[in-house]
């Protein structure tokens, strides 16, 4: 990352720690459950789009597009994303956010 942006992160108060590649997983719920499941989703209703679009098929609508995000979002249960976020160690109560600090600096030192 380039040095700017992590100075103008670190001056809005957020710490900035690396995640070594193929380690993202460890930390990152959104890999973890919910990529999967919404990605699979889209693609399905892509699939309907292009099968009712029949020979005249041209690029979908910025609105199309969106409303297949919107419902692909929304038929991701609430149990999913917290299933999720305690399957990467995190607590599902952002309070507890500092917590993890540590795990981090542990994951960054053992992959240096």
């Amino acid at each position: 990352m380039l040095g700017s942006v992590v100075n103008a992160v670190e001056r809005l108060g957020c710490d900035v720690l690396y995640i070594p590649g193929g380690c993202t997983y460890l930390c990152q719920p959104i890999d973890v459950g919910i990529n999967r499941p919404f990605k699979r989703e889209l693609k399905r209703q892509w699939e309907d789009w292009v099968e009712d679009a029949g020979t005249d098929l041209q690029a979908p609508s910025r609105r199309d597009v969106a409303e297949w995000v919107i419902t692909a979002h929304a038929m991701i249960p609430t149990a999913t994303v917290k299933s999720a976020w305690k399957k990467t160690g995190f607590s599902w109560d952002c309070d507890d956010a500092a917590a993890y600090k540590p795990r981090f600096h542990a994951l960054r030192d053992r992959h240096q």
